[in-house]
């Protein structure tokens, strides 16, 4: 017989049973929702909302001095908008469908901004601001625009959708000091 060793078999490795595994995976996921869940709940505590954090929040944001800001006022063409047609007469039943009589806008607008910085922004955004505002106006009545409290009220959604436009383009939170100060009328015809 030869000198050389015998091979001994190799013994085959033992592997885990899935059970085990599954079990250790969700022990683990279940160790760290129970740990995700005291933290959010025992361990952290939010900070209080008050008027005076929220006031303080505004004033970082803008911390330049009202001295430092240099108020502009953007001008744009006239605009010329279709407004919602009203009824002429009244309907009867069973007779011709009611008719509508077509009423139209022409205005001429000026922005006062707070700081000539946004200047470019109210610009830049022109196209989307005047698809919006002509949407606006479409769903408008007559009757809202003939009273001082219809202009005002335009005055406001006015300033509120460029002020939209510019704080998403800035990045800016929807509380935000106004970007829009004032909006002018130069011109402004109903028919």
């Amino acid at each position: 017989m030869s000198d050389a060793p015998a091979e001994k078999p190799e013994k085959p490795k033992k592997s885990l049973p899935i059970g085990v595994i599954l079990g250790a995976l969700n022990t683990i996921s279940l160790l760290g929702l129970l740990g995700v869940l005291v933290y959010t709940q025992i361990l952290y505590k939010r900070p209080k909302i008050t008027e005076n954090i929220e006031r303080e929040k505004i004033t970082q944001e803008f911390a330049k001095k009202p001295s430092e800001m240099k108020r502009t006022i953007v001008t744009f063409d006239p605009i010329q908008a279709n407004l919602k047609p009203s009824a002429i007469g009244v309907q009867v039943p069973g007779g011709p469908p009611m008719q509508m009589k077509s009423h139209f806008l022409t205005m001429t607008i000026a922005l006062e901004l707070i700081d000539s910085d946004f200047e470019s922004s109210v610009k830049g955004r022109l196209p989307q601001f005047l698809d919006m505002l002509l949407r606006q106006l479409g769903e408008t009545t007559v009757e809202e625009l003939s009273s001082v409290q219809g202009r005002f009220l335009l005055r406001s959604k006015i300033a509120g959708l460029m002020n939209d436009l510019v704080r998403a383009e800035k990045k800016l939170p929807a509380t935000s000091t106004p970007i829009v100060a004032n909006v002018y009328f130069s011109d402004f015809v109903v028919q």
